[in-house]
């Protein structure tokens, strides 16, 4: 059964859900032993009648869209975040909850970037929110937009998600690849003998005098006056001189050969043609007398290679579509393009090298160090753009005001935005 999901925010509680189903709907068992206990992989919610229905509010100030943070991961931290996502499917049978009853949207998961973990909205109805095929296509969609730095853990995920999905074999698949990941942490190999009993040895009198011999032998020196070649500088073959005391000719230079005389007769000043430092120069018509000495041409340069336009620093009089314009530290990016579509995110964040791919739509460099990894987003809607902060850790701020992380700011032409406070200052046009 589709819930019409409603999003609102304010100041005083961030972002919120709300979802109303009928009372006599509601599945009674579920909602007092989530009440009672609540499991860690849900969004926290409240509820309350209205009208013969009970509304349910869900509290998003701590989390923040998973589709924000879809880059690419290293082997260990995608484990992780797969079994974040797989794992509350298995286990709702602990809470009596039905697995199906979960927002099984990729548009409504959530991830809490602080403990590294996803969170579900769940809807404690009788009738189930998914299906089995609605959570395939969740799945499909999750291994294609979330990469991974090896290839062959991204290839068998791929073909997990393509055959009949299964919770517990895509996990078994994780855990199998999950020693290579883990591989140093291995086998202790003195466990396999147990240890034996301390035995006193018994005393061996006759062995000190050798160690005494030892210690008193002789050590070779090498004398002292005989250096090692390795010793001297590098540069000392350079400036020994076997001619010294001889008395040494100096070395004729050999100039160069002359240019052969032309095979013409004598060419009179004032004629048709005449030669000029090795150049025959052809003289204007009508005119008598000798003609001005004309240079030789320049030898031929090297041909550079065309710039092209998409070098040039400034780079904002050629971009296309929204964007921010720099107004902070000249050190930055001039312009950062936002072209996305309705629905999709525009992250931007600082390069990771740990990771050493990229992980955000835009990434200051990694000396940006007021911008997170992952610091903010814009996305657009039906109604223009938004700007989220996400939890990032020296804060975004719109014309001046720190923004409340998660929550959804609209961008108008003009605004100033801010990403951290060393001089990440961008003007949105």
């Amino acid at each position: 059964m589709t819930y019409e999901i409603i999003s609102r925010s304010d100041i005083a509680s961030g972002v919120a859900l709300s979802v109303r189903i009928d009372e006599k709907d509601v599945d009674s068992k579920a909602l007092y032993t989530i009440q009672a206990d609540p499991p860690p992989f849900l969004v926290p919610f409240r509820y309350r009648s209205v009208d013969g229905q009970l509304e349910f509010t869900y509290s998003l100030g701590a989390y923040s869209k998973l589709q924000y943070f879809y880059g690419s991961r290293s082997p260990n931290d995608y484990i992780s975040l797969w079994q974040s996502i797989l794992t509350p499917l298995i286990d709702c049978d602990d809470w009596f909850m039905d697995p199906l009853s979960l927002v099984l949207d990729t548009e409504h998961l959530y991830y809490d970037k602080h403990e590294q973990a996803v969170r579900y909205i769940y809807i404690p109805s009788v009738k189930p929110s998914s299906d089995y095929e609605g959570m395939k296509d969740m799945i499909s969609s999750l291994v294609r937009q979330i990469p991974v730095t090896d290839p062959g853990l991204e290839n068998k995920m791929l073909r997990a998600a393509m055959q009949d999905f299964n919770p517990r074999h895509f996990l078994q698949a994780l855990k199998e690849h999950q020693p290579l990941a883990a591989a140093p942490a291995a086998v202790p190999i003195p466990a396999a003998a147990p240890p034996q009993p301390p035995v006193a040895p018994p005393p061996r009198p006759v062995q000190e005098p050798p160690k005494a011999q030892e210690q008193k032998a002789p050590v070779p020196v090498p004398p002292p006056h005989v250096q090692t070649p390795a010793l001297l500088p590098a540069s000392d073959d350079i400036v020994i001189n076997l001619a010294a005391g001889k008395k040494q000719k100096p070395q004729k230079v050999e100039k160069p050969p002359k240019a052969p005389k032309p095979s013409q007769g004598k060419i009179k000043p004032g004629g048709p043609n005449q030669i000029l430092g090795g150049a025959v120069v052809e003289s204007a018509q009508g005119h008598g007398g000798f003609q001005a000495p004309v240079s030789p041409p320049p030898p031929p340069q090297p041909v550079l290679p065309e710039i092209d336009e998409v070098t040039i620093l400034d780079d904002s009089l050629y971009a296309n579509g929204p964007k921010l314009r720099l107004v902070g530290d000249p050190a930055l990016p001039r312009t950062i393009v936002v072209d996305i579509h309705i629905g999709q995110p525009f992250t931007i964040g600082r390069y990771d090298t740990s990771m050493g791919r990229q992980q955000s739509s835009f990434e200051f460099g990694k000396a940006t160090r007021a911008v997170s990894r992952q610091h903010a987003v814009i996305e657009r809607n039906s109604d223009g753009y938004i700007l989220v902060d996400l939890s990032s850790r020296a804060g975004t701020f719109l014309n001046g005001q720190r923004l409340v992380p998660n929550m959804v700011y609209r961008l108008d032409p003009g605004s100033q935005v801010s990403f951290g406070n060393a001089g990440a200052n961008y003007i949105w046009e």
